[in-house]
Order: C-alpha cells, then structure tokens, then sequence
C-alpha cells in the first residue's frame, strides 16, 4: 500500500497518468509500475510530484470465474472441510501438499466434475500438526490454499 502524508488531495500516477478514481491518502496498486501523487490543496495549489516508487505486484492470484473454492475451518485439529462450486463442466484435481510442497497422498479429487457445488470432509487424525497446502485445480487455473493443522 502507498501513502501520501497529504489526507486529502491526492491524485495518483503511474507512468501513464493519472489513475482514474486513485485520489484518497492509500492507494493499492494491482500492477507493476512507477507511481507516486500529486496533491491539490483547498487553495488550488498543485505540489510537485512527490517521490516515485516502483512497486512489483507478485503473488495475486486471478480467481477464477469458472469455480469458487473454500477451505474451513482455518485453522482446523482434526477435521477439514473443502467446499467448492463449478460453473462448467470441468476437470477437478484436489491435492493435499505439506509444507515443502510434496504431495502427501493420492489427489483427494482427479475427475472430470458437472456444474454445481461440492462437499469433502477430510478426516485429519493421522496428520502431524504444522502448515499444509490444499491445491485445487480446473481445466482453466489453478489455486492453493494455506491452512494450519493444531491439535
């Protein structure tokens, strides 16, 4: 998140202009670019442009439109519960990885599934507690969910 040290006035700028509607003190860039705000005051002064930082946007990931996806709860002891809905049909790969990213069994789910929505509730007595990956997969993205196991 950007802040300008102004609570008022501010319009944000990449490196192609003003940023449409980007006028409060935070702005959240969604792409990588130079960007940094100008501010009007009350008068009607315009600042000079303030510092520019470049920002690289890493690890957002597109939801898909095709499918919503869900891990609860979150934390979980002994009980996991993945629920997703599908818009298509679409092949389903629901994977289990622990920490270093290593699957731990056989996919959950690996099948070609009809539109609708979907319950699994994995039973998780015999996991050793710590971090775990729940990877789910469509024919069109992909989607990994952290979940911690405490029991």
């Amino acid at each position: 998140m950007l802040v300008s040290s102004s609570p008022s006035g501010n319009q944000w700028n990449n490196e192609n202009g003003p940023i449409l509607g980007a006028t409060e003190q935070n702005f959240i860039p969604t792409e990588t670019g130079t960007y940094y705000t100008i501010v009007t005051s009350e008068f009607g002064c315009v600042s000079s442009p303030s510092n520019s930082l470049y920002v690289e946007v890493v690890g957002i990931t597109k939801i898909p439109q095709d499918a919503f996806f869900l891990v609860f709860p979150n934390p979980f002891s002994n009980l996991l519960n993945i629920s997703y809905t599908l818009q298509n049909s679409t092949e389903v790969k629901i994977e289990i990885l622990n920490s270093l990213g290593q699957t731990i069994a056989n996919p959950l789910i690996e099948q070609k599934s009809e539109a609708g929505s979907y319950q699994i509730q994995l039973n998780t007595t015999s996991f050793k507690p710590g971090i775990y990956y729940i990877r789910f997969t469509t024919g069109t993205s992909s989607i990994v969910v952290k979940a911690l196991l405490m029991k």
